[in-house]
């Protein structure tokens, strides 16, 4: 009987072992998304700048150099998100 217990306990370690293991994964995982959230946030903030400059604006090529710059801004965010192409690792 004393060694049902024994054998009870190791089984109850080692999923205890394998439940920390697991939050740990997605604790990293969490911080990734942290991450790419404040990344995807400050992108939205610089977007909402240039698009209110964009209004304002009747310099042309003041227009065109915002133009520019929110298609850089969307392609980045859409490199952070995930959902475009990844640049060349240099």
């Amino acid at each position: 009987m004393a060694r049902g217990w024994e054998s009870k306990d190791i089984e109850n370690q080692q999923d205890l072992r394998e439940e920390r293991a697991r939050a740990q994964e997605e604790v990293v995982q969490t911080a990734e998304d942290v991450a790419r959230e404040r990344v995807l946030d400050d992108i939205a903030l610089r977007k909402r700048r240039v698009l209110k400059d964009l209004r304002e604006t009747s310099n042309q090529r003041y227009r065109l150099q915002l133009e520019e710059t929110l298609r850089f801004l969307d392609a980045e965010a859409s490199r952070v998100s995930g959902l475009g192409p990844q640049p060349p690792e240099s």
